[in-house]
């Protein structure tokens, strides 16, 4: 008997922004995928945790983002591993910060399948943060760019009409400060911190010249002013 294979979003990394479809799937899998960081932990398995059945087979998978060589071998292995498991018989689940499909390690993994998957959507980072500013990221006609922070030509995104989010920031704020205010964008430039903190950290960029970005944080430029404390999330 074969198996089911789900790919599940699990959202920004809080518990309670979980889909009820990935709830729902992730109480009846017996064997469940996770990435981890460098130090073990792992914020899509703490996000998944009030989920996941009793009797629940974990294997991490450790991504080793600076050494292409390493996550393309991890990649390889989650692959085989989960077919595996799937050819037993049993309901596997993949788990992914965010949504599977937008910078998730889950679209490095299914081009590596030969089975199946059930891709199950996640809430993006992007669109929580927006609504912690809170901020329009777009309206009606209005573009919506998600960049790398680390792109060579950034500024010449950064002109470009819309809203925008920056991913990926890195440690120099103070390049991505100074680039910003020379598209005449910074004051609408908010930073927003790791969102699986309650609440999150979120200042206007201008104020964070000298802090430290963090791999989890992003920045976020709505493309219309932000809505004010009559908004609540």
């Amino acid at each position: 008997m074969t198996g089911v294979l789900y790919g599940i979003g699990v959202g920004p990394g809080a518990a309670d922004l979980l889909t009820v479809r990935a709830v729902n799937t992730l109480r009846t899998c017996q064997v469940v995928f996770y990435p981890t960081g460098a130090g073990g932990e792992s914020r899509a398995r703490a996000a998944a945790a009030p989920y996941l059945a009793d009797h629940a087979r974990e294997y991490p998978f450790k991504l080793e983002l600076h050494d292409p060589d390493a996550m393309a071998a991890t990649y390889d292995q989650v692959a085989t591993d989960a077919q595996a498991a799937v050819q037993t018989g049993a309901r596997v689940a993949i788990l992914c910060l965010g949504d599977p499909l937008l910078y998730g390690s889950l679209a490095e993994i299914i081009p590596r399948l030969a089975v199946p998957i059930d891709l199950q959507p996640g809430i993006s980072a992007y669109s929580a943060a927006a609504t912690m500013i809170p901020a329009a990221l777009a309206c009606r006609d209005q573009p919506l760019m998600v960049v790398p922070a680390t792109r060579p030509d950034l500024a010449d995104w950064l002109v470009r009409e819309g809203g925008m989010v920056l991913v990926k920031p890195g440690k120099d704020l103070a390049r991505l400060v100074r680039l910003i205010q020379q598209a005449g964008r910074l004051e609408q430039a908010v930073l927003v911190g790791d969102l699986s903190l309650s609440p999150p950290p979120i200042i206007p960029l201008a104020d964070a010249a000298k802090a430290k970005g963090a791999y989890f944080s992003m920045i976020v430029i709505p493309a219309t002013r932000h809505l004010g404390s009559g908004a609540s999330s």
